[in-house]
């Protein structure tokens, strides 16, 4: 069952041209928001395999209601076809575009932030961190739900939460062998941010979990 679209809420899409192709990112806006408002760029969830716009849709509207911001979904492109970093990089470039034209947008350049569910959460956490630690401009805050943010797998609540559920440590795995063409590279910081040895000077952070999720212990 799909929901319908909220009829409070506008969308447009746009096509961003990035390094080796295009992205699609979906604007929601409430039909009442003000000029110089603020917004949220949201990277959806799929084990960075699976999923789009689409699965996001009515969650990034009830975000725009709710928040009377607009909210700009990003269609990264997906593993294996499209192994890491390419999704940090095309992050990163949708979040340059949606800054960069702040003023076109009528949204507060000082007032963007990244939001994301899943992998999209994993891909909020190591995209504040990448931006940090050069230099770039940081988005205002960061909303992560659920987030991968481990790809060594290590945690408890993996083994126990592991199966039986929507989710299972083998969907992850599978997963993480799309994800990483090179499966070494599970503790760098910007795949797995959980090692990070600092996470100082990054944006405020909301971090939201679930109790019967094997992401949870990592969250």
């Amino acid at each position: 069952f799909e929901k319908r679209p909220l009829r409070s809420i506008r969308r447009q899409d746009h096509t961003l041209e990035v390094d080796g192709g295009s992205i699609a990112i979906a604007e929601f806006r409430p039909k009442t928001i003000k000029p110089g408002g603020p917004a949220v760029v949201y990277f959806h969830g799929g084990g960075y395999s699976s999923m789009g716009i689409e699965s996001c849709r009515s969650l990034c509207e009830y975000f725009a209601q709710e928040l009377h911001a607009k909210v700009f979904a990003v269609g990264y492109r997906l593993a294996p076809e499209n192994p890491y970093p390419t999704q940090l990089n095309d992050a990163n470039a949708a979040f340059d575009w949606i800054q960069k034209n702040a003023e076109q947008f009528e949204i507060d350049s000082e007032r963007i932030s990244v939001a994301g569910d899943s992998a999209g959460g994993n891909l909020t956490a190591v995209l504040c961190l990448k931006r940090r630690d050069t230099g770039a401009t940081l988005p205002k805050a960061q909303l992560i739900v659920y987030p991968f943010t481990d790809y060594t797998l290590s945690y408890p609540s993996m083994d126990e939460l592991g199966e039986g559920h929507i989710i299972t440590k083998t969907h992850l795995k599978w997963f993480r062998s799309n994800f990483l063409p090179d499966e070494s590279m599970v503790k760098d910081p910007y795949v797995s941010p959980v090692f990070a040895p600092d996470l100082s000077g990054l944006p405020p952070a909301v971090v939201i979990t679930a109790g019967f999720d094997l992401l949870r212990d990592e969250a």
